[in-house]
């Protein structure tokens, strides 16, 4: 159940990073609850909608740094980087603690505190990533479900060459759905079948 919901999370915040709030919305339960610990909470799938509406004019900038997995609960710390009210950058620390309930986000609770943080790591743009990991080759074992395929995904979209692990019982097929689907270069990607015992 944690490695689903971890998939669920990443392809979650893979949407909103590519502006895709309504993406964003579709893992999440229609009564959802979203609270900003000592500020505000949105109650229902509607109030988050029209607070991304206003607060995601341009998709925000993070990082995770850490993904902690347990039960119906998943912790996110990390750091992101979104407009503010005058249009100028600012830099947010948090730590999210997301609930889930059916293979749906069905509560956020959001300690996000302001830094004047100024970046020194690499932009988390992802466009601008795709430059740092052109080329390269990840190889990603067990890539063809769960947090291995999510993996796998973000490198391709990044256009990494990736090397996809599966399982002998898996079939070539598998593979190249999750090519075609995700539309991965043929060129660049490939899979080795492996034998777990």
């Amino acid at each position: 159940m944690s490695d689903r919901n971890k998939t669920i999370l990443l392809e979650a915040n893979a949407a909103i990073a590519e502006g895709k709030n309504e993406r964003f919305l579709s893992f999440c339960a229609d009564d959802m609850e979203w609270t900003f610990v000592g500020e505000k909470t949105l109650k229902g799938k509607e109030a988050v909608r029209q607070w991304m509406a206003t607060a995601y004019v341009e998709p925000p900038k993070f990082m995770v740094t850490n993904l902690i997995a347990e039960g119906d609960f998943i912790t996110a710390l990390g750091d992101i980087t979104m407009k503010d009210e005058d249009g100028k950058a600012a830099h947010y620390s948090y730590c999210d603690v997301w609930r889930f309930r059916s293979g749906k986000i069905a509560e956020l609770k959001a300690f996000v505190i302001k830094t004047d943080f100024k970046r020194e790591q690499p932009d988390l743009d992802f466009r601008r990533n795709r430059i740092i990991l052109q080329d390269k080759v990840a190889l990603v074992t067990d890539g063809t479900s769960g947090i291995g395929r999510a993996t796998a995904i973000a490198y391709a979209q990044q256009q990494a060459k990736v090397v996809v692990g599966r399982r002998i019982d898996e079939g070539e097929e598998t593979v190249k759905n999750a090519k075609t689907e995700h539309r991965f270069p043929a060129t660049h990607n490939r899979s080795i079948p492996y034998d777990p015992a």
